[in-house]
């Protein structure tokens, strides 16, 4: 039984430290854009994170073909998913603080599983409801909060 929890740890740990990473990312990335175009901090973190992840994926043996249809999806999921999607979050938050930043953020997979139902009439299942509740819950939690009138 003890080999069969092992990929399921490793995987609750990399799950655990990409949220942690994330946390952390929010959380600098508020005070860096401030002082730094949006664009330019995204070129500079999109840069990063390839440069972290190359390594892993050449020992996976992560590869693609390159053909036009190819090149043109990993174009369009780097500059428009990607690129111009952090550009966006980097402008906010420079009027966001990133506690707030961080949950609002939460909600991008909320909104993903509705955008599922709604587009591709997935099935809804109950834990999908009750953690799309303490999402929405935890959402408005941080911005009720005491002391945060000035965020508002």
């Amino acid at each position: 039984a003890a080999a069969g929890t092992r990929p399921a740890c490793s995987a609750c740990l990399a799950a655990v430290g990409s949220g942690l990473g994330y946390a952390v990312t929010t959380l600098i990335s508020r005070q860096v854009s401030q002082h730094t175009a949006p664009m330019t901090l995204t070129t500079v973190s999109t840069a990063l994170g390839a440069l972290t992840l190359a390594p892993f994926a050449l020992v996976a043996g992560v590869s693609a073909p390159v053909r036009p249809d190819t090149v043109a999806l990993l174009l369009h999921l780097g500059v428009v998913t990607t690129a111009v999607a952090y550009a966006l979050f980097y402008a906010g938050l420079r009027t966001t603080p990133g506690s707030v930043a961080a949950v609002l953020t939460l909600l991008e997979p909320l909104t993903a599983a509705a955008l599922a139902v709604a587009l591709l009439h997935e099935p809804l299942p109950l834990p999908v409801l009750g953690g799309g509740g303490l999402l929405l819950t935890a959402v408005a939690a941080t911005y009720l909060a005491p002391g945060r009138a000035d965020t508002r």
